[in-house]
Formats: structure tokens, C-alpha cells, sequence
């Protein structure tokens, strides 16, 4: 069985957490600092955001535009330098309107972003694998947060509507 368990570098949490492993249970451990993750790893516990080959978390967004229009912000460099931090990344594949695998900017770690369109919507998707450790987890799960919301205030920009002249009424029009 897949268990979370809160305060596992505790007393009673690492009691806990070392029956349930004996007994086969995955066990993933809540913590408060990098050592403490370090701690229960050399238990056989995973900490928050960890997976087999490193830290890995997610973000998703619902945005109001279409696939395509998304797909085009995060594909084309010039429209991504308008709302992402850091926009020097590398496309590695990419289906448009649908999803995209990226090598971040650090070389080391990737994104897989995934569009999913409901009707005018999209939900963006954004899964940043292979982190080194649960504060770089903890940093770019904010970073993917704020990122998606510029890209959400970009393309929901709504265009002003040019003014309208008034209308002109003549005798015996109803009002």
C-alpha cells in the first residue's frame, strides 16, 4: 500500500514509518528542511515531491483561449519571452495544440507540458522532473504558479473594443 505520512523525522512518525516499511508499505514522508529529507531517504522513504530519479512536481492552469493560442505562447520564443522568467529553453518535441517536452534552461532538468482543451478553455498542464531536492521542488512548484498566471493575464487580455458612435434616432423610432 502507498502511504503519506506527516512528521515522519518525528518520534512517533519514525516509529511509525519504519513498521510500515517492514511490513512492504511505500511509504512518502512529509518534512520541513532538506535534512530531514535526507533522513528519511536513508530509512527507504520517500520525501514529498520525490520519484525514483529525482524531484519532480506540477502546476496546471486553466486558461480562457484556445489550444492553439497557447500552444503558439510557449512555442514561439518571442511570445514566451512576454510572460516566462526564463524563457531560454529547448523544445524538444513538440504536437501542437497538444503538448510539448522541454530541456529547462539548466540543461539538466525537463518539463513535460501538456494542453488540454475544454471547449474555450485550455488547462495547462506543467510536470518539472528531475529536480535535485525538495527546495528546488518546493521553488519552482511557486515559480510554475506565478509563471502560469503571467501566462494566463497574456493571452486573456481582452482587446479594447473600438468606440462605438451613438446611436441616432429619428421621429417616431420606439426607444
Amino acid at each position: 500500500m502507498k502511504i503519506f505520512l506527516t512528521g515522519a523525522t518525528g518520534y512517533i512518525g519514525g516509529s511509525v514509518a519504519e513498521r510500515l516499511l517492514r511490513e512492504g508499505h511505500a511509504i512518502t514522508g512529509l518534512v520541513r528542511s532538506e535534512s530531514g529529507a535526507k533522513g528519511i531517504q536513508a530509512r527507504g522513504m520517500r520525501a514529498k515531491h520525490q520519484k525514483p530519479g529525482g524531484f519532480e512536481i506540477g502546476r496546471t492552469k486553466t486558461i480562457a483561449a484556445p489550444a492553439d493560442a497557447v500552444f503558439a505562447a510557449w512555442s514561439d520564443e518571442r511570445r514566451r519571452a512576454r510572460w516566462l522568467a526564463d524563457p531560454g529553453i529547448t523544445i524538444r518535441k513538440a504536437t501542437p495544440g497538444k503538448s510539448l517536452r522541454v530541456t529547462w534552461v539548466d540543461g539538466k532538468t525537463s518539463l513535460v507540458v501538456d494542453l488540454l482543451p475544454k471547449g474555450e478553455k485550455t488547462t495547462v498542464a506543467v510536470q518539472h522532473c528531475k529536480l535535485q531536492g525538495a527546495r528546488a521542488a518546493e521553488r519552482m512548484k511557486t515559480y510554475w504558479g506565478e509563471q502560469l498566471e503571467r501566462l494566463k493575464a497574456l493571452l486573456e487580455k481582452v482587446p479594447a473594443s473600438p468606440a462605438r458612435p451613438p446611436a441616432v434616432r429619428r421621429r417616431g423610432d420606439a426607444p
